[in-house]
């Protein structure tokens, strides 16, 4: 399952690379529902009797103002827009990214406290 959505990450980071962007994109492509599980979105009312029966697989990008384009995650929700009720949610991370960070702010911690102990014992 991780290495689908990882490739649809970058298809949908793809689709969007091109694009000159002041605000976030949208990727939300629709997937075909079977009967067993149409049933179910009906008896949760999450889909209504005069919604149309789809649901679709949000993809969640960052703030093109903040710099890079990249897509965090992805949303499944029931219904075409994008208020429909949220069944799934998944959130990307990139393990190497994740690491650095914590190691780098170990370290600005480690820095900061004996800075901070002496401003505090000279004070």
């Amino acid at each position: 399952m991780a290495e689908i959505l990882d490739d649809l990450r970058a298809k949908s980071e793809a689709m969007v690379a091109s694009d000159d962007l002041s605000r976030r994109p949208t990727w939300a492509p629709r997937l075909l529902l079977n009967e067993e599980l149409l049933e179910l979105l009906y008896d949760l009312e999450w889909i209504g009797g005069d919604e149309k029966a789809v649901i679709r697989l949000w993809a969640r990008f960052t703030d093109p103002r903040r710099g890079e384009v990249c897509c965090q995650g992805f949303e499944l929700r029931a219904g075409p827009e994008h208020s429909g009720k949220m069944i799934w949610e998944g959130q990307y991370f990139d393990k190497a990214k994740v690491i650095s960070n914590i190691t780098a702010a170990l370290r600005w911690q480690g820095l900061r406290k004996p800075v901070l102990s002496s401003k505090i014992f000279c004070g």
